[in-house]
């Protein structure tokens, strides 16, 4: 793989290599992104869409009629090691939700809903969406980066790039 040095001059990069994803020409942190979730943004302040909730799973089944992601993708993870681990149990595991480019997490009980989406330029970007609860039933519908994910999945078994854990 090439990468174009800041003095212009292509320079190779090892598999071993780490990549400064938060620069040029990736700019990672940079606030614009393209992918599935940063469009329903778009369609969500415009008004061309609208989520609805249920007192059960709050924002979920909305949001993943909206994002085309089917209920028969899911997948239960037990692990406690990612957000929310006294809420994640063999009781209530994360339920993980997916289609081609977006995956939504949902945890019983928990206030957020936790997304990733793929962007063809940055790769995997990580955001939440707050669920309505009885103290605020009508949240804010606004999707937030979360770069703090990156503490987990920019790592070794991602290759030192942000992306997915399985």
């Amino acid at each position: 793989m090439l990468f174009r040095s800041q003095a212009d001059e292509p320079k190779r990069i090892e598999i071993t290599d780490f990549v400064p994803y938060g620069r040029e020409p990736v700019e990672y942190f940079a606030a614009k992104t393209n992918d599935a979730v940063s469009r329903l943004q778009e369609r969500l302040q415009s008004g061309t869409v609208k989520l609805t909730a249920d007192s059960s799973r709050g924002y979920l089944k909305s949001l993943l009629a909206e994002l085309r992601i089917p209920t028969s993708s899911q997948l239960l993870v037990f692990s406690k090691t990612a957000r929310n681990p006294d809420l994640i149990g063999p009781k209530h595991p994360r339920a993980i939700y997916f289609n081609d480019e977006v995956t939504v997490g949902w945890v019983p009980g928990a206030l957020e809903l936790e997304l990733t989406a793929s962007d063809p330029e940055k790769g995997i970007t990580f955001y939440t969406l707050a669920q309505p609860t009885k103290d605020a039933p009508s949240t804010e519908l606004q999707f937030h980066r979360k770069d703090q994910c990156l503490a987990c999945h920019a790592g070794r078994s991602t290759f030192e790039v942000p992306g997915l854990l399985l």
